[in-house]
């Protein structure tokens, strides 16, 4: 009787984070165009071209919408990793744009998981084939970039003092737990990165509720990072997002 519903709840998982990592390019594509919107009204420079704006909206919206028919899923999966990829090293290598430097680590390791979280739709490793798909190779690669983004959080959230101060500030017990989570989050995306199937599933076990917890208590305090730390509004639902977009990677990995 476990087998079945235990057979059951995996494959709602491996659906529900398909549904979110191939729809979330539609999502990305409304949140960036809120974010130019925001900073037009708080009558901040035209940092982003506009052309890279169009160009990104576009690629973004073509991307998400192969990738819900399935037809062509793993082309337009690299698709929007390349995008990803080339918008990210556009908007944190121009001279217009500045940011302060723990927010560009947060956002530039948020960015790579989310390469990471197309890579592994691509390959097709998460679905039943009777034989290897020929992207498979794209798997390593895609759970590695993953694990980056555990391993630099666990990095800042030990170094960087606008992450353990909010960190601090909003996870009970969150004194005993800093180190907890910070060995957790390092050693975890190590393991993500080792290509070893069995550690894998375990180490995204771990991950699974830790993110969920990180999620709740620290994330979703958007007064705190808009008042406090001075983050843009929809910058911030942007990076709460790809969070929610490395926790669906977990839950593909777990399977």
């Amino acid at each position: 009787m476990a087998a079945p519903c235990r057979s059951k709840i995996s494959e709602f998982s491996r659906r529900l984070a398909e549904l979110y990592i191939t729809r979330y390019p539609f999502i990305a594509a409304l949140v960036f165009t809120m974010l130019c919107s925001e900073r037009e009204q708080a009558g901040k420079p035209d940092t982003i071209p506009r052309i890279l704006i169009y160009i990104q909206f576009a690629a973004q919206f073509l991307a998400a919408t192969m990738m819900s028919f399935g037809g062509q899923r793993s082309l337009f999966a690299l698709v929007a990793a390349v995008q990803t990829a080339v918008t990210s090293a556009v908007i944190h290598t121009s001279s217009t744009v500045y940011l302060p430097p723990w927010l560009v680590m947060r956002m530039i390791a948020r960015d790579a998981a989310v390469v990471g979280s197309f890579l592994i739709i691509a390959s097709r490793v998460h679905e039943k084939h009777s034989k290897r798909y020929r992207l498979a190779h794209m798997y390593p690669l895609g759970c590695a970039l993953v694990g980056i983004f555990f391993a630099a959080y666990a990095v800042q959230l030990f170094r960087d003092q606008q992450e353990a101060i909010a960190f601090l500030s909003h996870m009970p017990l969150a004194t005993i737990l800093q180190p907890v989570f910070c060995v957790c989050f390092i050693c975890s995306g190590l393991i993500l990165a080792s290509d070893n199937r069995d550690y894998m599933r375990k180490a995204t076990k771990l991950l699974i509720p830790l993110v969920i917890l990180v999620l709740l208590f620290v994330e979703m305090d958007f007064n705190y990072w808009r008042s406090n730390r001075k983050v843009e509004f929809w910058n911030h639902i942007d990076q709460v997002l790809k969070m929610v977009n490395a926790l669906a990677s977990l839950l593909l990995i777990s399977l």
